[in-house]
């Protein structure tokens, strides 16, 4: 996979998953993985803004909890999302990206087949009831619509950022799949329309 990384000197952070990647395939992981890198760590205060005394902020507690000392020994185990995060390599880092990125691709490929399903139906059809001729052009026509269906489902859905946020209620991915799928039957009737006034327009006889 020699275009996956770039050959010049790596110019970003140690820690930076993307510092060795090609600018298009950042760009693209950006945009198409609902998983991002990590934020860049806040720099260390300098001796002497550290030296100036807090006369504003209140006093922090001398315990992690209201259970006192009882339970130090686990606090001291304890370690945030955040601090797991910063210790991770930027290989490991970029792993996950990419397999969040296959997560999504996936499940828009099944949304699309989802959308798709009167399609698959027809297919089946044709190859269980088919006629002798469409039989022996292993139903081309229905196989055809499937996948301008499933194609168009899902780039619709890409477009619409589905699947590109963990964080965000499950209902929105619900509705952008129903709003998919309406854009595409709307476009299938105007196309069907438009084909049906065409050939009626082409049978009148002239005056």
């Amino acid at each position: 996979m020699g275009w996956f990384w770039n050959d010049s000197t790596a110019s970003g952070p140690a820690k930076d998953p993307f510092h060795r990647l090609n600018p298009d395939v950042r760009e693209f992981l950006l945009r198409e993985s609902p998983l991002k890198p990590a934020p860049a760590p806040a720099p260390a205060p300098t001796a002497s803004t550290a030296a100036e005394p807090a006369l504003s902020s209140p006093s922090q507690p001398t315990t992690p909890s209201k259970y006192g000392n009882r339970y130090a020994d686990i606090w001291e185990q304890y370690r945030s999302p955040h601090a797991q995060e910063a210790t991770r390599s930027a290989q490991e880092q970029l792993s996950d990206i990419i397999q969040a990125y296959k997560w999504r691709k996936g499940a828009i490929g099944r949304a699309a087949l989802e959308n798709c399903a009167d399609q698959q139906t027809a297919l089946y059809n044709c190859y269980q009831n088919g006629t002798v001729r469409e039989r022996m052009t292993t139903c081309s026509a229905y196989n055809h619509k499937l996948q301008n269906c499933y194609m168009t489902q899902a780039k619709l859905l890409r477009t619409l950022g589905y699947m590109s946020d963990f964080t965000r209620a499950p209902e929105v991915d619900e509705k952008i799949q129903m709003y998919a799928d309406k854009m595409y039957q709307e476009e299938e009737a105007a196309a069907a329309a438009a084909s049906g006034s065409g050939s009626g327009s082409g049978s009148e006889s002239p005056l």
